[in-house]
């Protein structure tokens, strides 16, 4: 598809161009998904299925992303019908993250089919309390972290034993389970392969964690500010289409914002209170001029175009107003520090 391809362009540039942030040098993703509603018509609800309730059915999609946290960017999306299965979705991810990544997985992701295959590769995963014997005796135990051996279970052997994915029936996977007591007292266990437990204690996995809201402030974004359910086409292939605009969409908003940012931060000296860019009103002005990047004759005058109606479109952060939800993550998903040249490299 068009901006699926034009999304991997962006991307390649950006990996090629930007510093990027990292925690203990791993680049941070967030990966979950969420469900979005589509336009009411017999073929989108053929294709992607129907939500139902007692009051009306009405046609949905599954999404999934992986959401690099520290930086902004949306790596990897798929929308597909809504009875596809979540942890299918995300199995599908796998071998297109990086060699120093580092996955986060809320509970929903818990399974042994997708620790298997994460092997090599670096992760944190919230585990339901009742998952096997291993986690209930761990939760029991005094301990706050423990090495432990997970043994295949015969239903993750016969989803491994299928093309393209093999199995030993006598496989495992050793992980590390690290007790986290939230405020209210409830305690959660976290399975991860940072086995290392001087270079990893368990004192960061609390915060570590919590940087898996980001993916959750993007979908807010991704809904709520860009919009993506106002579909204009009626057919699922308008459906994809635009999805992945969207998603095109937020990563170059979220570059362009970081080309903003020092001249913001010159800005900045100027005023009484510091200054963030609006999100509604910069998302706007993309949206109204973003086919003029692929028609006008010098592209880079568009984005500079861009970059100059961001800057002029902020908004005063009060003193003792945190931008920060409950999770400590700041809701303004693409204003980070950092400096780049989308203007000048991009295109």
């Amino acid at each position: 598809m068009f901006f699926q391809d034009w999304n991997a362009c962006l991307l390649h540039h950006y990996k090629r161009i930007y510093p990027r942030k990292t925690w203990a040098g791993f680049v941070v993703y967030g990966i979950d998904g969420t469900t979005i509603n589509l336009p009411n018509t017999a073929k989108i609800s053929k294709t992607f299925g129907n939500s139902s309730n007692q009051a009306a059915s009405y046609p949905m999609a599954r999404v999934l992303c992986a959401y690099d946290v520290s930086n902004g960017i949306c790596e990897q999306s798929k929308i597909a019908p809504i009875t596809s299965d979540e942890l299918g979705m995300a199995i599908d991810f796998v071998d297109d993250l990086p060699p120093n990544s580092l996955s986060i997985y809320d509970r929903g992701f818990t399974s042994f089919v997708l620790l298997y295959l994460l092997k090599g590769k670096n992760y944190v995963m919230r585990s339901k309390i009742t998952f096997n014997k291993s986690i209930k005796d761990f939760v029991k135990s005094k301990r706050n972290t423990a090495m432990v051996t997970l043994k295949a279970t015969h239903s993750a052997i016969e989803r491994l034993e299928n093309p393209p994915y093999s199995i030993d029936k006598n496989a495992s996977v050793t992980v590390r389970l690290v007790k986290v007591i939230l405020d209210n007292g409830e305690v959660e266990v976290l399975m991860t392969s940072l086995l290392d437990t001087q270079q990893y204690p368990d004192a960061i996995f609390k915060d570590l964690y919590f940087l898996r809201w980001g993916v959750e402030v993007f979908f807010d974004y991704f809904k709520n500010i860009l919009q993506v359910e106002l579909f204009s086409g009626h057919l699922p292939e308008a459906i994809y289409q635009e999805f992945y605009t969207m998603v095109f969409l937020a990563n170059l908003h979220s570059l362009l914002l970081k080309d903003c940012t020092q001249q913001l931060a010159l800005d900045n000296k100027e005023r009484k209170y510091e200054h963030k860019i609006n999100n509604n009103v910069s998302v706007g002005n993309l949206k109204n001029n973003v086919i003029k990047i692929f028609i006008h004759e010098e592209p880079k005058v568009i984005l500079e175009h861009l970059i100059t109606l961001f800057l002029k479109s902020t908004e005063a952060i009060r003193p003792n107003i945190k931008g920060l939800n409950r999770k400590g993550v700041e809701e303004n998903t693409g204003l980070l520090l950092i400096t780049g040249g989308l203007s000048n490299s991009l295109l």
